[in-house]
């Protein structure tokens, strides 16, 4: 348990400081991490799907699924505006929220 902890430590700080210095590198990892998070959300999802014995569990799996849509879509669409910023000298970042 402690490599994988240790490991997913070391894999966050350098995406945050790939992000923080806005390399494209750091763009793509984040679509990365957004497909394996996915995929987690996918594998739950069928767990729950394979062992739902009622209605009511099978209705729950459905309102979980489109909680997760609901909060991830947002997320990722404004991800992939933020393409045009990475990959810049810092000079040209925009130094105000959009």
């Amino acid at each position: 348990m402690t490599p994988c902890l240790l490991s997913f430590a070391l894999i966050c700080i350098a995406l945050s400081i790939g992000i923080w210095r806005r390399q494209t590198w750091a763009w793509y990892a984040g679509w990365l991490v957004f497909l394996l998070f996915a995929v987690q959300v996918a594998a739950l999802i069928v767990f729950v799907f394979s062992s739902a014995q009622t209605t009511r569990t099978a209705v729950l799996g459905y309102t979980g699924i489109a909680g997760i849509v609901a909060f991830w879509t947002p997320i990722a669409l404004w991800w992939k505006q933020r393409r045009k910023d990475f990959g810049k000298p810092r000079a040209q970042w925009k130094t105000s929220a959009s």
